[in-house]
């Protein structure tokens, strides 16, 4: 049933909030669901698929909106040619904020049938300490970096901070990053996933352990 994919979201933002509130009830529909889903909404505003600005607005409630500006470019990384982001807050005046939210030291490859994404040690610790907030400019990041739609995006990024980010470390490297490798074939399947009633299996590859992620 659909409520067990938003009740699984919803306790994934549980686990980053520092306040507490019940569990939703058994009634949640597709209808909501999707209205989760349009709580990131990216676009692009000049550039190419390889390189370019992209803005993406995250409402974290109905009182709050953040907006990010994204900056997408190549990069060499330990002789890798890889993808990087950085996701910038941009305040009500427009100006952005000094120094990255996220995208500071992690960066993306695509390896010819699928993308392997390195979130550097940095990034991680904000994943874990900053909130819900910080699930909407790791989906953004993720919908530049490899191309999910913004809704798709957030709720795989909300996934994988609830069950792999967030309280443990088994799947981390010893520098505190995490490697996570996904096919194209589960990439195209998470928005069918999601789509789908309950649950579904999207596998995916962290620290090269096989792992299926609930979606």
């Amino acid at each position: 049933m659909k409520h067990m994919k938003l009740g699984g979201f919803l306790v994934v933002l549980l686990l980053i909030s520092t306040t507490f509130m019940p569990l939703v009830s058994a009634a949640e529909t597709n209808q909501e669901m999707a209205k989760i889903a349009d709580k990131l909404q990216v676009s692009q505003v000049s550039g190419d698929e390889k390189t370019g600005e992209y803005v993406a607005t995250y409402k974290v409630s109905d009182t709050e909106t953040k907006t990010y500006y994204l900056k997408k470019y190549a990069a060499t990384v330990d002789g890798k040619d890889v993808v990087k982001v950085e996701v910038y807050e941009k305040t009500p005046s427009g100006s952005l904020t000094a120094s990255s939210e996220f995208g500071k030291d992690s960066y993306a490859t695509y390896t010819g049938s699928g993308w392997s994404i390195h979130l550097g040690p940095v990034d991680m610790g904000f994943l874990r300490n900053g909130g819900t907030t910080a699930i909407g400019a790791f989906g953004a990041w993720l919908a530049v970096t490899i191309g999910l739609t913004g809704g798709a995006a957030l709720i795989f990024a909300a996934a994988l901070v609830g069950a792999f980010i967030i309280g443990t470390y088994f799947y981390t490297n010893a520098d505190g990053s995490m490697d996570i490798n996904i096919s194209d074939a589960a990439l195209l399947f998470i928005p069918i996933a999601i789509a789908m009633p309950g649950p579904q299996p999207v596998p995916l590859t962290i620290k090269g352990i096989p792992v299926i992620l609930p979606l």
